[in-house]
């Protein structure tokens, strides 16, 4: 149980971005569907070789066009989804650890001070 007493703590301190932290969780699964996806494009494009010599060159070229465009803008779309999703998570990671120290540092301010020095009685 003390990783999700972590893992809630760790969520707790994204509040303060809570709609881009949402925003790239969402993100990130998209990602992850386009990745799935894009095998099945790959397979699609071998059965349309497979079955070549039933169709005419016309509209075997056609339904080429199709796939391979379809296949290239889910392949540059997942990379370039991929890079965005991890350039605003590492800079929100970036944000969030400057955030904690500053308010780690201004509790450690705000302690009472203690005087570690040996006092000497007046006299």
């Amino acid at each position: 149980m003390e990783f999700f007493r972590v893992y809630g703590r760790v969520i707790g301190l994204l509040r303060a971005e809570r709609g881009l932290a949402i925003m790239l969780a969402l993100t990130n699964v998209a990602v992850a569907a386009l990745q799935f996806y894009e095998p099945v494009l790959f397979g699609k494009v071998v059965d349309l070789l497979a079955t070549a010599k039933d169709k005419t060159t016309e509209m075997l070229w056609s339904d080429a066009r199709h796939l391979l465009g379809l296949w290239a803008v889910v392949g540059i779309g997942g990379i370039v989804a991929n890079i965005v999703v991890s350039l605003q998570a590492d800079r929100m990671a970036h944000r969030r650890r400057l955030g904690a120290m500053a308010n780690f540092f201004e509790h450690v301010l705000l302690l009472p001070s203690r005087s570690t020095a040996p006092s000497i009685p007046a006299g």
